[in-house]
């Protein structure tokens, strides 16, 4: 069975899809304590609230694919509705447990805005050793909120 960790992971909609596609998710980290509420009410697995960029990486349990649904206030048009963190450099700390662990594969959830930010986009495809899609399978003038 494929495994995998989630950062970021909200009320745990990427959690809830990956699941659905037969991955066990074995730890989601996230800071907000509504965020980590609504996951525990939901979920089974491990849920570790957090500070990402005060926990090391080496010493964590391994899985298959490392998934990010970093806060994109700063990449997308919705506003930070818990006054958490602006998530300016929490791609970085992503990245910097991609870069250590070196799992087989990572997901990130994209918004539209985030192409305009070239640092994000170049941590985002330019890893080595990843081969790198970046989509946006749905027309998302439709439903993202503005």
């Amino acid at each position: 069975m494929i495994t995998a960790k989630s950062y970021f992971s909200g009320a745990g909609g990427m959690d809830l899809g990956m699941v659905e596609a037969g991955i066990n998710i074995l730890e989601s980290f996230e800071i907000d304590k509504k965020a980590v509420a609504t996951l525990k009410m939901n979920f089974d697995h491990t849920i570790t609230q957090c500070d990402i960029t005060q926990i090391t990486v080496l010493d964590q349990q391994d899985a298959d694919v490392y998934i990010a649904t970093y806060p994109c206030t700063k990449y997308s048009n919705i506003a930070d509705i818990s006054g958490t963190r602006t998530g300016d450099d929490l791609f970085l700390h992503f990245f910097r447990h991609i870069a250590l662990s070196k799992p087989e594969a990572y997901v990130i959830e994209n918004v539209p805005g985030m192409r305009k930010f070239q640092v994000v986009m170049e941590c985002m495809t330019k890893l080595p050793d990843y081969y790198v899609r970046v989509e946006c399978p749905v027309n998302a003038n439709w439903w993202l909120p503005r």
